[in-house]
Order: structure tokens, then C-alpha cells, then sequence
């Protein structure tokens, strides 16, 4: 080793650098996950490593280059073999941590998950495989958990009066107030919230960051529901079915909004002529025949539509695409509606 000493006594132990051997600003190790990397380093043991910890200004320096570095490659490590863990089979997922565990790294072993029973484990390779066994005997709505689906079945049972709703107060638990009121609020909108959690995944919005990535087509999104409910379009799963109708569903929004057609309810009303409508998003899409809004405009011909399905429908003009074709004759029409008129030609002569 370059520029150590020759010889070392015992009596130089505690005035000495344990790497380089050199006298000088000596510093003590800063935390356990130090100790412990150094100790991989020289292949010891706690139990039987009895020499100083002490380091110089430019080995602990050095020492705290190789942690960052060596946790970077453990986060990239895992990150990397949780995406390779959801390509695989469910059998094949087991003999891959084992493989992780056995190989070793310069840091501590990362934390793997145990579980108290054989069913917990099972439920949770459902996070990676994405497997919903667990269905509702009411709406056939997947679950992971079979306590989750439980629950859900309650509420269910509650609706429908087969149970009395719990009368009793709700117990809860509180929250610790933050020391600067601040963390509550929005730095950039100045909206407050409960938790300092939630002011962090609301900052999303303003930032940008879409963290959450379909497989299929790449789209991003702030939440983790909001991808399981877009991967719905690409698998064609329905899960929320209408009792009443039949008519099956991808949001649980929608399902509800559609409910309340059944039941007469027109709970979203406009501000200005008093019109009701079943879903808020009807009522949004009706406000702009009062202010006059087209912020949907053609690439074509520039003209402009006051909703984006319109304006779809009036770009397949410029395209000749006819999406929606008659299965008796084999006409192609722009729109559903053109098609459904045509189809009663169809009614008369029959």
C-alpha cells in the first residue's frame, strides 16, 4: 500500500487510519451501514471484528463514495429485477429472490417480505403477477385480498339492507399536527391538505411527474388506480356490472353515475338554466352551450368544436374513415348516430 507505515505496533492501533495505516485527522464511523460496508469490504464479521473503527478525513472520504455508489446500484438492482418479476410466471418468482438473497452485495441485505401464514404470501405475489382471484357474488368486481373483497361485499350487503348499517361513532385516531403548519400547504396553489403524504402526491400535478406507466401504450399517471383502471381499455375488463340492465362497466364513477339513471336521480344541476343531469361530465359538457366555448379546433380546416367527440367525428370527413359499418349491408358511417338512423331503414323493409 502506497505511503503506509513499515511497521505498526499495538500501541498504534487507536492513532492510526484502519486502511491506510496513516497518523492524522482521524474520524470515527458515522453510522452502522458504514461499519457494516467496510466490514464486507475486508470480509470480517461483527461478532469477531474486535480492532478500532477509526478512519482519516480522506479514507472515510472515500469510503462514503464507494456507499453512495454501492446504494445507487442496489436501487437500480431492484427497481430493475421488480420489473423483471412482473414479466415472469408466479412459480418462477420464489427461485428468483433466492437467487437476490444468495448473491450478496456490499450493503446490508435488502429487507425481504415475511409473511405469518401461507395465504398471505400467496396474496401478496398477486401484486406482481397482477392476479384478482377474489370475485364479488354482487358485481363481480376483482380483488387481490379476500379481506378486501369482504369488505367490499359488506358495504354491498349494507346497500341492500341485508345488514343494519354500524350505528356506533366511527373510532379514529389522531394525527399528530406537523410543527410548521406550512407542510399542509401547496406551495404552488396554496391548497391545504390533512397529511404531509398527500401534499406531496398532489405536487405531482404541478410537477408533471407521471410515475405510474401503462405496459401497452406508455401513457402516465399520477396514481396507481388510475393506471389499473386505464389497463381496463387495453384488456377489455368491465368489472362493475348493472344489476338492472346488464350494462358493464370500466370506472366505478361511471357504474354509480349510471345507477342513479335507474333511480331517476339528476343530482348535477347547471347554474344558469337549472337543467339536471345524471353525470357530472354531462353537466360540464352542457355548461359550454352557455359560455360558447370550442377549444376543440380542426387541424384541417380549422374549425371548431365545443367537445373533443365531435371534433373526432368531424376529422374522419378529412380522413373518409368510416368506423361504424352496418352488418346488414355494409355501409360505413362517420358516426354511431348515422348508423343507428340507417339501421331503421333496414327496420322498415323487414
Amino acid at each position: 500500500m502506497n505511503g503506509t507505515s513499515p511497521s505498526v505496533s499495538f500501541e498504534d492501533f487507536e492513532n492510526i487510519c484502519r486502511a491506510c495505516l496513516k497518523q492524522g485527522i482521524l474520524k470515527p464511523y458515522k453510522s452502522t451501514d458504514h461499519v457494516m460496508l467496510y466490514q464486507r469490504l475486508i470480509d470480517s464479521k461483527e461478532s469477531q471484528d474486535k480492532l478500532h473503527f477509526i478512519l482519516c478525513e480522506y479514507c472515510w472520504n472515500k469510503l462514503e463514495d464507494i456507499f453512495v455508489f454501492a446504494t445507487a446500484c442496489m436501487k437500480s438492482e431492484k427497481y430493475l429485477r421488480s420489473i423483471w418479476l412482473e414479466r415472469q410466471e408466479p412459480q418462477n418468482q420464489n427461485s428468483l429472490r433466492q437467487i437476490v438473497k444468495e448473491e450478496g452485495s456490499p450493503l446490508p441485505s435488502p429487507t425481504y417480505s415475511a409473511f405469518a401464514t401461507s395465504q398471505r404470501l400467496t396474496e401478496h405475489t398477486h401484486i406482481h403477477t397482477g392476479e384478482r382471484p377474489y370475485s364479488c357474488t354482487y358485481c363481480g368486481l376483482t380483488f387481490k385480498k379476500h379481506s378486501t373483497k369482504h369488505a367490499h361485499e359488506i358495504r354491498h350487503r349494507v346497500r341492500n339492507g341485508e345488514v343494519p348499517p354500524c350505528s356506533g361513532p366511527t373510532k379514529k385516531y389522531p394525527r399528530k399536527p406537523p410543527e410548521d403548519p406550512a407542510e399542509l400547504e401547496c406551495a404552488t396553489c396554496l391548497k391545504t391538505f390533512t397529511t404531509k403524504q398527500a401534499v406531496k402526491l398532489h405536487q405531482r400535478i404541478h410537477l408533471g411527474e407521471k410515475s405510474f406507466l401503462c405496459n401497452v401504450c406508455g401513457k402516465g399517471f399520477l396514481r396507481k388506480n388510475h393506471l389499473e383502471v386505464h389497463t381496463r381499455i387495453h384488456t377489455g375488463e368491465r368489472p362493475y356490472e348493472c344489476a338492472a340492465c346488464g350494462k358493464r362497466f370500466r370506472q366505478p364513477g361511471c357504474y354509480r353515475d349510471h345507477l342513479s339513471m335507474h333511480e331517476g336521480k339528476r343530482k348535477h344541476q347547471c347554474d344558469v338554466c337549472k337543467k339536471n343531469f345524471v353525470q357530472i361530465g354531462h353537466l360540464r359538457t352542457h355548461m359550454k352551450t352557455h359560455t360558447g366555448e370550442k377549444p376543440y379546433r380542426c387541424s384541417f380546416c380549422d374549425k371548431a368544436f365545443a367537445h373533443n367527440g365531435n371534433l373526432k367525428v368531424h376529422i374522419r370527413i378529412h380522413t373518409g374513415e368510416r368506423s361504424y359499418q352496418c352488418d346488414i349491408c355494409s355501409l360505413g358511417f362517420y358516426d354511431s348516430n348515422g348508423l343507428k338512423k340507417h339501421k331503421k331503414i333496414h327496420d322498415v323493409v323487414s
